[in-house]
């Protein structure tokens, strides 16, 4: 009856989701809810392809879809990209009979790399294609090992996998298994003797973290690698491009198979050799998958030709937070040679949330766009400001770029037709180091920027300990950090869980053994007006980090005592600061933060005068005592026994 119920149900959320243009993924939402395990129900086909990956899932899909088709079999796949468990569910249930069986000769399914073990726990692909496993969406994805863990579990021992020869982690997956093919390519015009990009994430072995060695690259780190210890290296494929010209748009597979390329791109070329590797599995001639490939457009939008008046233009999509992604399409545009004007547009990262983080763009390898026939780079998008920091440390000509506060303004359109913005006060006076010695610095901003940026750099400089450092920079909290990115939201317990998640650690034996610092700049006595201290406690601009206590502020006696500790290790002058007790006082995000992670705190500043005005200022010589301090922070151990706090 469950059975039954949850099918009906899903066909019905399907339709009316149809309807109104959305509900690819609610309707197997509420199926799971009425029968959890219905995917185990269900009659599946005898073909089931999985496809996941950092990047290419999508198009890869698409392809092997046209090219199965093209063979005469009934294909039912997510098209839509709903390519979590709900997803799926939606897939499956929509294509079943009201018995339950799937009317369809493959089932394709695009996956979600994190999610694909909650998919497949009740059913297990005859065929697993994994694309690559690149650096990737930092916030949600964290770092590619731990996705590769999360992939893990998703491959049954019954399955065939498709793998990325050329990929020296996703090609670990073949580790203990008996049923692998690998797909990968051979040197072509475009390969380089060593690793690409602006970092290098194949420079150490993934299976023992030796250092790696490479015969030739086809970019980034994606070529013949090999291990210098535990020879971990490229293995032969069995679907290989023998012969590779981007120039004229030509590969050739196996040394016989020929296909025209709609779209020069390495990135591209991955997914086709993935998309024929797939289908000749499943039976499909080789003369076939050629004649569907050849020439293909892909239809998901990830790359438009288009004409605006007398311009023609190219559309070219790249997946936020996913530098290769970016890498891969700037290669494009460098390869091509046409006089061409770029515009790089980054104004949503997210459609389910606002972020104020762009460390990727750091990533990115602006500098291919650094040729002669790129003539201009405009700049625009929300995040236009983050942008034009970026390209001011390539080596594009300054003249070349331009930038616009809104995409409106690129594209000729009246102001009138922004609908939504964000409104940003900016001071235009310039920074000044001043005094007689050089003593101050007076600045927008510098509450709370200075012991941001102190607090950074000793993150940095602090040698390795047996704790795990962590530097969490929250917002909005002079207006009470009451959003998703500051202290009163779940921002920070999120990030630790998933921070514990990732080291496989208990959170709560790991927060009882923790020491949370909480920065946020103090008022220094005024010269004119001394009376508005506690005339015990009253800091002066450098003269050393603050300590502050009171009703408003998280530390206690065992907090100031830790944090001293450190100070003297460190060489650092201490202060301290308590609000007289007639007078009101504000209050810090340590109080707030310590709310919800039940830790030791203490908080502490840097002594400032005009705070909260548009130029404060403050002392040069405290941002190095700040520094010192954090340093030998970060570099400490802390752990709780026996009742008592102990600092190593």
């Amino acid at each position: 009856m469950k059975k039954l119920l949850a099918i009906t149900v899903c066909k019905l959320g399907r339709f009316v989701g149809k309807l109104i243009g959305k509900g690819s993924s609610m309707p197997g939402k509420f199926a799971l809810k009425i029968c959890p395990d219905i995917l185990r129900r269900v009659e599946l086909p005898e073909h089931i392809i999985a496809v996941t990956g950092s990047n290419g899932k999508t198009s890869t899909v698409e392809m092997i879809a046209a090219i199965l088709r093209a063979d005469g079999k009934t294909v039912v796949y997510n098209e839509e990209g709903s390519n979590q468990i709900e997803g799926v569910t939606t897939l499956v249930l929509t294509h079943a009979t009201l018995g339950g069986k799937v009317r369809a000769d493959v089932l394709l399914i695009e996956s979600d790399e994190r999610y694909a073990a909650h998919t497949f726990q009740f059913f297990h692909p005859t065929e697993f294609v994994v694309t690559n496993l690149y650096r990737d969406q930092l916030t949600r994805n964290g770092h590619p090992e731990w996705v590769y863990d999360s992939i893990l579990p998703a491959l049954h021992p019954e399955t065939e996998l498709l793998l990325n020869a050329d990929d020296p982690l996703s090609s670990c997956f073949a580790q203990g298994r008996e049923k692998v093919k690998w797909f990968g390519l051979d040197p072509c015009s475009i390969s380089t003797d060593a690793p690409t990009g602006v970092y290098h994430d194949g420079a150490f072995c993934p299976l023992c973290h030796a250092p790696m060695e490479y015969d030739y690259v086809h970019y980034n780190h994606i070529g013949a690698y090999r291990c210098t210890k535990c020879g971990h290296k490229k293995p032969a494929a069995a679907y290989a491009v023998t012969a590779g010209d981007l120039e004229n748009a030509r590969i050739t597979i196996d040394g016989k198979v020929q296909i025209t390329l709609a779209f020069r791109s390495i990135y591209n070329i991955y997914n086709i050799l993935a998309a024929y590797a797939a289908c000749r599995e499943c039976g499909v001639s080789g003369e076939t998958a050629a004649a569907v490939l050849s020439n293909y457009l892909l239809k998901n939008g990830r790359m438009q030709t288009f004409r605006l008046g007398a311009r023609h233009g190219t559309l070219l999509t790249s997946k936020h937070e996913n530098s290769i992604a970016y890498d891969t399409n700037l290669r494009y545009i460098a390869a091509s040679e046409r006089p061409c004007t770029v515009l790089v547009i980054v104004d949503a990262i997210s459609r389910k949330y606002y972020t104020g983080e762009t460390s990727w763009l750091w990533d990115i390898d602006f500098d291919l766009l650094n040729r002669d026939h790129v003539e201009k780079v405009i700049l625009c998008g929300k995040y236009v400001n983050d942008l034009a920091l970026r390209f001011d440390y390539t080596g594009i000509p300054p003249e070349r770029i331009v930038c616009y506060d809104a995409v409106a303004q690129a594209a000729g359109c009246r102001p009138e037709e922004i609908l939504g913005t964000d409104l940003y006060l900016c001071l235009r006076q310039k920074a000044l180091v001043w005094g007689a010695e050089d003593q101050f610095v007076s600045a927008q901003g510098l509450d709370d920027l200075q012991c941001a940026w102190g607090c950074f750099k000793g993150f940095l400089a602090a040698a390795d300990s047996a704790s795990v450092p962590v530097y969490a920079l929250l917002d909005n909290e002079e207006i009470g950090s009451g959003t998703m990115q500051g202290a009163a939201g779940t921002f920070l317990v999120d990030w630790l869980d998933r921070i514990c998640a990732a080291l496989g650690r208990d959170r709560l034996p790991a927060i009882a053994n923790s020491f949370l610092v909480s920065a946020d700049n103090a008022h220094a006595v005024h010269p004119n007006h001394p009376e508005y201290h506690d005339a015990g406690h009253r800091p002066v601009m450098n003269g050393g980090v603050v300590i502050k206590h009171g009703v408003h502020y998280a530390c206690g006696g065992a907090a100031c005592a830790v944090f001293t500790a450190l100070c003297q290790r460190a060489g650092t002058p201490v202060q301290h600061f308590a609000n007289r007790s007639d007078l009101p006082g504000g209050g810090t995000l340590g109080l707030i933060a310590s709310s919800h992670v039940s830790v030791h705190t203490v908080d502490v500043g840097l002594p400032q005068l005009a705070m909260h005005s548009c130029f404060e200022t403050a002392g040069a010589k405290d941002t190095d005592y700040l520094i010192q301090a954090m340093t030998a922070f970060y570099g400490a151990s802390f752990r709780e026994e026996g009742g008592r706090f102990l600092l190593d």
